[in-house]
């Protein structure tokens, strides 16, 4: 006799197969996945399309599948963490050393400006200084030269422009000597104060 070939017993891999054009993703945290997979069951609960338990079951998983998660990073200075230059170096080979030539002719460039920049600003502060000193010794010359003639009308006013220079300008710098440094450092620092706190909460208000 023949045997008769019974009913095939169902595959169970059939079901658990994945289909081969699912994007594959890089592994994610735990938290940050049952995020995802929380996201997603929620978006499906709220539409309006009406599937059987299995099919919504596959369609969840597969769209928490899809999802892709993108990181930004950044950096502040000249030159990218090690990290970095190194995907710069495996992307081009060269590319990392280029990038730290290319930050310290920056900094090279910059320090020369800022010491250029630096012997001007003393160069104009004792040019001034010299001038100064040169228009008030005329001055002096001319209202001594008037009060020698017996004009002490024109002697007077040539004396009292630079006596108040003179008398101003130091005030001035004694002022700016008293200053302590504590108090230099809180003009400086960028940092908001009480009042600029509660002037930002009023205007969020």
């Amino acid at each position: 006799m023949e045997a008769v070939a019974g009913p095939s017993e169902p595959d169970p891999r059939r079901d658990t197969a994945q289909p081969d054009n699912l994007p594959e993703v890089e592994e994610v945290d735990p938290e940050a996945s049952e995020l995802i997979k929380a996201s997603v069951a929620d978006a499906l609960g709220r539409s309006n399309v009406n599937l059987p338990t299995r099919q919504k079951e596959k369609l969840e998983a597969e769209l928490t599948r899809s999802v892709t998660m993108s990181v930004q990073a950044s950096f502040s200075g000249p030159i990218p963490p090690p990290g970095m230059l190194h995907h710069y170096e495996s992307v081009l080979p060269g590319l990392g050393r280029d990038i730290v030539e290319m930050a310290k002719k920056e900094q090279e460039h910059r320090h020369s400006w800022e010491q250029k920049a630096l012997i001007n600003d003393v160069f104009m502060q004792s040019g001034a200084l010299i001038l100064g000193w040169i228009l008030a010794a005329a001055a002096f010359a001319i209202s001594a030269f008037f009060f020698y003639h017996k004009e002490y009308y024109g002697g007077g006013v040539f004396m009292t422009v630079p006596v108040f220079v003179l008398i101003r300008t130091i005030i001035t710098a004694g002022k700016k000597d008293k200053v302590p440094p504590a108090a230099k450092q809180r003009r400086t620092s960028s940092a908001p104060n009480r009042s600029q706190r509660r002037a930002a909460q009023r205007g969020q208000k």
